[in-house]
C-alpha cells in the first residue's frame, strides 16, 4: 500500500471512532530541515488543545493490509492518553513577563532551514542557526512553541533580547548532560546489530563536569537529550573542557541532539573529521536530526571562542 492510502485508511479509521465527540483533521507539517510530514490532529469538543500524531512514523512499521487496523488503534490510544477535554487559558503567551523566564534556544541547520529562517529571529555561528523556542508545560504534558518574527514584534522584543533570555533559561530547563563517546557508541552499535527501530536510548550523567570521561571523547547534551546540542552556549561549559583536558578542542555537530568534544591533543587530521562527519550523518542520522557536516574549534584563547574549520592549501584555516 502506497503512503497516501496508508495515510488516507488510518485518519478514516480515527475519525470513524471519534465521531462526533471530536474534531478530527490531517495537514501536512513542514518539520526541521524542511522535511514535510502528515500529521493528524484530534481536538474533543469543549478543549482548544489537540495533539498531534505524525502518520509518517507509523507507516514505517506497516506491515501490510491487515496491519493498517492495528496501526490506527495504535495511534488512537495514544491520542487517548493526550486528549484535554478542557479549555486551557493560553492569554498568557501575548505578556511578554511571563513568557520570558520559558524562552530557550537550539541549533538547527542553516542551510537546510534557509526559507524557514526568513520568519524566524535568528543568529548564525558558521552554518548553524540559533533559534528561539518556548518551553510549556501544561497538565503534566511538555512541549514547545518556535517563535517568529511576528511573536517578536508582538512581545518589542529583538533578537539579542531574545539570546539573552535563552542565554539565562536554557542551562535552567535543559541542564547540560555527557557521556563517554565509547558508550555512545556501543548502544549504537548494539542497536544496529539488534536491527532495532525504536529511538536510540543511552544514559548521560546530569552532572556535567562532575562526570566528564577521561579520554576525551565527550557525547555533550542536555538532561532531555532533546535539542541537546545546544549546550556548545552554555555559559563556561566549553571553557570548563579545555581546563579539564588543558587543550583547544574540535565540535562535531553529530545531530541536532548531541554533539561530540574532541580534545585536540586525541584528534585525526581535519579532512578525515570532516570525512567521518559527512558518513555518519549519511548513514546514521536522521534527516530531520542533520545538523551540520561542518567541523567547529572551541580556542581557549580566542575571544570568539567557536568557529568554524575549513581547509585550504594543507592548513587549517579558522
Amino acid at each position: 500500500m502506497k503512503k497516501e492510502e496508508f495515510f488516507e485508511k488510518v485518519f478514516e479509521r480515527i475519525s470513524a471512532y471519534y465521531g462526533d465527540s471530536a474534531d478530527v483533521s490531517a495537514h501536512e507539517v513542514c518539520k526541521n530541515n524542511g522535511l514535510k510530514k502528515y500529521g493528524v490532529c484530534v481536538r474533543k469538543s469543549g478543549s482548544n488543545c489537540a495533539p498531534t500524531i505524525y502518520l509518517n512514523d507509523l507507516y514505517q512499521n506497516y506491515m501490510g493490509d491487515e496491519n493498517v487496523e492495528a496501526m490506527a488503534n495504535a495511534a488512537i490510544g495514544i491520542f487517548n492518553e493526550h486528549l484535554v477535554d478542557k479549555e486551557v487559558d493560553v492569554s498568557f503567551f501575548e505578556d511578554i513577563e511571563k513568557v520570558l523566564p520559558k524562552i530557550c534556544f537550539k541549533l538547527i541547520s542553516g542551510e537546510r532551514n534557509a526559507e524557514r529562517l526568513q520568519e524566524l529571529p535568528h543568529r548564525m555561528i558558521g552554518d548553524i542557526a540559533v533559534v528561539y523556542m518556548v518551553f510549556l508545560e501544561f497538565i503534566g504534558e511538555s512541549g514547545s512553541i518556535l517563535i517568529t518574527n511576528e511573536h517578536a514584534d508582538m512581545w518589542d522584543v529583538s533578537e539579542e533580547d531574545l539570546y539573552e533570555a535563552a542565554m539565562d533559561n536554557t542551562p535552567r530547563l535543559f541542564p547540560a548532560a555527557c557521556c563517554s563517546m565509547w558508550d555512545f557508541c556501543a548502544k549504537l552499535a548494539k542497536k544496529s546489530a539488534e536491527e532495532d527501530e525504536t529511538a536510540f536510548e543511552y544514559e548521560c550523567d546530569d552532572e556535567f563536569m562532575a562526570n566528564i570521561p577521561d579520554d576525551g571523547f565527550i557525547v555533550a547534551t542536555n538532561n532531555r537529550k532533546l535539542q541537546g546540542s545546544a549546550v556548545i552556549l552554555y555559559p563556561g561549559l566549553l571553557k570548563e573542557v579545555a581546563e579539564k583536558y588543558n587543550s583547544n578542542f574540535y565540535i562535531i555537530p553529530s545531530s541536532i541532539h548531541e554533539t561530540i568534544l574532541l580534545p585536540e591533543k586525541f584528534a585525526p587530521g581535519i579532512e578525515e573529521l570532516k570525512s567521518m562527519i559527512r558518513e555518519v550523518n549519511n548513514s546514521c542520522v536522521p534527516d530531520e536530526d542533520f545538523l551540520s557536516n561542518s567541523v567547529y574549534y572551541y580556542d581557549r584563547e580566542d575571544e570568539n571562542n567557536v568557529k568554524k574549520v575549513e581547509q585550504a592549501s594543507g592548513a587549517m584555516v579558522l
